[in-house]
């Protein structure tokens, strides 16, 4: 069963109030492998994860997440972010974003879209 659009904001009003720093991280890795809807962990040699810097917050169905990685956290090329919850795997991202030098202090700005599809039968 598909959700109807005038569903996504409660959802996403009730996901936005249960994710929060103490249980809700982005994590940045340096693989470039596509997404599939089985990975359970990014997918890079090189990961970091970090809990965000406050609350979730939401506007109809889009939920929006910051995180600031300070100079010695996550000092690798970032080909692939994901947004984790009580450490597991919600959404996962590949995408060349650069390479964060030692002492470079970069901000992370996701926003997670809840979509309404018909199902396949």
């Amino acid at each position: 069963m598909g959700m109807q659009t005038s569903g996504m904001p409660i959802v996403a009003g009730a996901l936005a109030s249960y994710m929060d720093p103490s249980n809700t991280k982005v994590g940045v890795g340096d693989s470039d492998a596509a997404w599939d809807p089985g990975q359970t962990d990014l997918q890079g040699t090189n990961t970091y994860r970090k809990s965000i810097d406050s609350a979730v917050t939401v506007q109809n169905n889009v939920l929006s997440m910051t995180c600031t990685f300070t100079g010695n956290e996550a000092n690798f090329e970032w080909k692939e972010f994901g947004v984790f919850v009580d450490d597991a795997l919600i959404s996962r991202r590949p995408q060349l974003n650069g390479v964060k030098q030692s002492g470079q202090t970069w901000v992370i700005q996701v926003t997670l879209t809840l979509l309404a599809e018909e199902p396949t039968p």
